[in-house]
């Protein structure tokens, strides 16, 4: 059984990592402005953002239009990478 949250349509982000970013999101003005705080939700879970966590991170805090891969500061991309 797989943790990845089934109601996320990208389903790449676990429940728990789903949870906490909404979470986030309610304590703030709208959902772009808990884009940084996702980023850093899920790399605590995973110690990277692949790109599919990027864009699911973008669609879950209506931030798509504001989040592209380059422009990811490169310590969300690889710190911590345990592989």
């Amino acid at each position: 059984m797989s943790n990845i949250a089934t109601d996320n349509p990208t389903n790449f982000l676990t429940e728990q990592e789903v949870a906490e970013i909404e979470s986030e999101i309610s304590h703030l003005p709208n959902r772009p402005s808990a884009a940084i705080d996702a980023l850093k939700i899920v790399q605590s879970y995973r110690g990277w953002i692949s790109d599919e966590s990027l864009n699911a991170i973008a669609e879950l805090t209506a931030a798509a239009a504001h989040i592209e891969p380059g422009f990811v500061p490169l310590h969300f991309r690889t710190c911590n990478r345990s592989h």
